[in-house]
């Protein structure tokens, strides 16, 4: 193979350009990648938010100090009637918890599983 200072000037010209458009797809390819990651998280933080406010709404609303377990039972119809409700865990302020969803049980019993 010769040395590059010997190349022709189409060898050289093609090895400049190639690495010009390696450069700037490596530029984009980065800035799309921040841009999307930015947006996911930016709707992921929306929807926790609003369904934290959903969750507060439904405790406000529905806690009656007599009736405990009716705090439950809507919080369970609350978690069912929202796409994200797979995921909800609400417990009261001694850690006792109010409603565990199964994905979150899930979870815990496989942390556990693999913590032994």
């Amino acid at each position: 193979m010769r040395r590059p200072a010997n190349w022709s000037i189409g060898a050289r010209l093609a090895l400049w350009y190639s690495l010009v458009l390696l450069a700037g797809l490596a530029l984009f390819g980065m800035g799309v990648l921040l841009v999307v990651k930015h947006s996911l998280i930016a709707t992921l933080d929306e929807t926790l938010a609003a369904q934290a406010k959903g969750v507060a709404t439904v405790i406000q609303t529905e806690y009656k100090p007599s009736k405990p377990w009716h705090l439950q039972e809507e919080l369970s119809e609350y978690a069912q009637a929202t796409p994200e409700g797979n995921l909800i865990e609400v417990r009261d302020p001694n850690g006792v918890a109010l409603i565990e969803s199964r994905v979150v049980l899930d979870a815990r019993g496989r942390a556990g599983n693999t913590a032994r």
